[in-house]
């Protein structure tokens, strides 16, 4: 065995310049697979699938609801101002829009349909989503069934099949989701009083009807109750927030939201105020968009090095003779 592997490598040390051609075009089958590369820093990701911890947190989920939250905070001179409770109002409309938009513009881009048409299939999953994965893999990959259950025309019905054929129903269920669970804010918060011997429960604001007076009762609500205290609103009053509790969806399509919802923020800035987002989402998809970055500025540098420690080590720069 020993002769034959010194053979092998005697065979090969002869043929130096088949060897580096053969070396150049393994690493460039690889190297094709460089634009598919994903950053996953999803903590829970780090752990195994049947670690405790991980279980423990999924159980904790399903009982109480998923605990990823993007907060966006909203500074101004007075955070109890119309011009604020205005922007949130907004701010929340622009993110339940984006909310249903989002699985229909996904599902469009992955079996490259129109929005139109990614609609037909998501009224199909609504319809079938309860008779399981099996069921609603086996109805979208035939087409006899979709144009006799579903109403397709069969052309449609043959396209729908190929490209779900090609993707996967598992991945076409994650792009379904709606990444947004619940949001959050003053315009939308409980405030709760005691009335003789019942509990009246009421908002705290109805953001249709602004004017001092409301205002007024806003600030002094929340004054009367501590619990909102540097958790709808700052002590100072100048900063008050909005809370995205974020469905488990996939980690790249939870970045690409966070990223549609900061372009909304930048892209419509509104007077003085000052707006911020946060929360550990964003913090891990920022650290992901990060590392991207940082490979991008390093890779160069870090090849200059291996060629330059090469080169020393072996003294010898392109010559395969």
């Amino acid at each position: 065995m020993y002769k034959k592997i010194l053979s092998l490598l005697l065979t090969l040390y002869k043929k130096p310049k088949a060897v580096a051609l053969a070396g150049i075009m393994i690493t460039m089958i690889f190297a094709l697979a460089i634009p598919f590369i994903q950053f996953d820093n999803d903590i829970k990701n780090f752990l195994a699938l049947d670690h405790p911890h991980r279980k423990a947190n999924e159980r904790l989920d399903s009982e109480f609801k998923s605990s990823e939250i993007i907060i966006i905070g909203v500074e101004s001179d007075d955070a109890f101002s119309k011009e604020t409770i205005d922007y949130i109002k907004w701010l929340q409309g622009e993110i339940d829009k984006l909310n249903y938009s989002f699985p229909k513009e996904n599902i469009a881009h992955e079996l490259q349909i129109s929005p139109e048409e990614a609609d037909l299939v998501i009224n199909a999953i609504n319809q079938n989503e309860l008779q399981g994965i099996d069921s609603l893999q086996s109805l979208l990959t035939n087409p006899e069934r979709m144009n006799s259950e579903l109403f397709w025309d069969m052309e449609f019905s043959k396209k729908i099949a190929k490209k779900v054929k090609k993707s996967s129903i598992s991945k076409l269920l994650q792009l379904y989701k709606l990444p947004v669970a619940e949001i959050k804010s003053v315009t939308n918060t409980d405030f709760i009083r005691g009335e003789k011997d019942k509990f009246i429960v009421e908002k705290l604001i109805d953001p249709e009807k602004l004017d001092d007076k409301s205002l007024a009762d806003l600030k002094a609500k929340v004054k009367s109750w501590d619990l909102y205290d540097k958790l709808l609103y700052s002590s100072d009053d100048r900063l008050t927030a909005l809370s995205v509790r974020m469905n488990s969806i996939d980690i790249n399509l939870r970045q690409k939201f966070n990223i549609a919802v900061e372009k909304i923020i930048t892209d419509n800035p509104k007077g003085n105020l000052k707006v911020y987002m946060a929360g550990e989402p964003v913090i891990t998809d920022r650290v992901s968009s990060s590392m991207g970055d940082d490979l991008q500025r390093l890779l160069p540098f870090v090849l200059i090095v291996m060629l330059i420690i090469l080169f020393v080590i072996f003294r010898h720069y392109g010559s395969l003779t």
